[in-house]
């Protein structure tokens, strides 16, 4: 059987999902820590996977990154090494002082045993997850063998590395989980007021547009008000002024939504596709469930 919280309602929680570069930052436990007891907060199982071979990674944080990184000295993109080691370092440090259950953190695993759950989810969202993310490869692979269709705006290429396959895995978590988002970061070295997310790089790659929200947009102001106040209940303010600056994501995706009967997205913040029937029988592995989805960000 999985294993369930049952120390608290998650109810009422929004769904979070911490994605794997954020939590490989300077914020990563400081997010996880603060934020369990006000969000449903997930994980992707990759986290795990590292945080179980410290060593390796420990030796080789450049598979970590993001980005393609130049290990050679000097390179800018040392900075996201630099972050990734100490993040890591912080990670292990937490692990022996502290038992990572009592974070309240959630997470699909490689099977349904290995997963944790809140009280509020029961077993089928683990198959669901499955096919969303089996759905996903078929997207993924077109990217690696057309990696020139779709060129990244920062022109550097996204690593062959976890950095796809914990995207996958958080996308097709925020599509099972009903107004779940994820919480991501601007790049760390862009310097651009309004860089693109890496996440949404990567997704436009995939053939899956992105678009920033205006903050003077009423329902995104609402929205923005509502998360920027539970950074500030739990001491995190701070957090809000750091460059890079965070980022929430959502995405829209009519037919798997129409699928499994709830939508994602808030729907005040984007407008309901005409396409966003219910579905009868849809064929969920295959690739064209993604021609209709969108991502919608905005900065905290």
């Amino acid at each position: 059987m999985p294993l369930f919280n049952s120390d608290l309602d998650h109810s009422q929680r929004r769904a979070c999902i911490l994605d794997l570069p954020l939590a490989l930052s300077s914020m990563g436990v400081t997010l996880a820590r603060s934020l369990s007891p006000v969000m449903e907060l997930w994980v992707v199982r990759e986290l795990w996977h590292i945080l179980n071979n410290p060593n390796f990674y420990l030796e080789r944080p450049e598979l970590l990154a993001p980005i393609h990184v130049e290990v050679g000295e000097p390179h800018p993109d040392r900075a996201i090494v630099s972050e990734i080691t100490q993040a890591l370092q912080t990670w292990q440090t937490f692990r022996r002082e502290h038992d990572l259950t009592g974070l309240r953190l959630f997470w699909l695993g490689d099977s349904l045993q290995e997963s944790l759950l809140p009280r509020t989810q029961h077993s089928p969202v683990f198959q669901r997850w499955e096919a969303i993310a089996a759905s996903l490869d078929h997207q993924l692979d077109n990217s690696r063998e057309h990696p020139s269709n779709r060129p990244l705006k920062n022109s550097q290429s996204l690593q062959n590395s976890l950095f796809p396959l914990a995207i996958r895995d958080a996308i097709a978590l925020t599509v099972c989980l009903e107004s779940a988002f994820v919480l991501t970061r601007q790049p760390l070295i862009e310097t651009e007021e309004n860089a693109t997310p890496d996440l949404c790089q990567l997704l436009e790659t995939w053939g899956i547009p992105c678009q920033e929200l205006s903050i003077e947009h009423p329902s995104v102001a609402m929205e923005r008000t509502f998360l920027q106040q539970l950074f500030i209940q739990m001491g995190l303010a701070h957090l809000l002024w750091q460059h890079p600056k965070l980022i929430a994501f959502y995405i829209s995706a009519p037919k798997f939504q129409a699928a499994i009967g709830s939508a994602n997205v808030p729907q005040s913040l984007v407008p309901r596709s005409s396409s966003g029937t219910a579905l009868e029988n849809p064929a969920l592995h295959q690739p064209r469930v993604w021609s209709q989805a969108r991502g919608f960000w905005f900065s905290l």
